[in-house]
């Protein structure tokens, strides 16, 4: 019984932590920690990444391109945002930052 129960605890324990976040493990922990990568980072650390694990991590995009596949996020810094673009199968292809000064 005992052998059931530790085995029981540790299969537990070996999925809770499969829900953590590739972003969250990558540093990205909302769209205001974006602000301090540079767009070489960013593209390191988001190129691959699904849409749908960016929004559950940054939300709901502050504006969307027009005739291509890409989320726009506003950042902490004033006049700056980055835009991620999205490739095959809803993954991130590329990300920009915007400077508006």
């Amino acid at each position: 019984m005992k052998k059931i129960t530790i085995f029981i605890l540790l299969f537990s324990l070996m999925f809770s932590s499969a829900g953590c976040s590739t972003l969250n493990n990558k540093g990205i922990f909302n769209k205001n920690s974006l602000a301090k990568f540079s767009v070489e980072q960013l593209n390191e650390k988001l190129i691959g990444i699904p849409r749908d694990e960016i929004i559950d991590i940054l939300g709901e995009p502050d504006g969307m391109c027009f005739g291509m596949y890409c989320d726009f996020y506003n950042l902490s810094i004033e006049d700056e945002s980055i835009g991620i673009y999205y490739g095959e199968g809803d993954k991130v292809y590329e990300v920009i930052k915007i400077d508006y000064k």
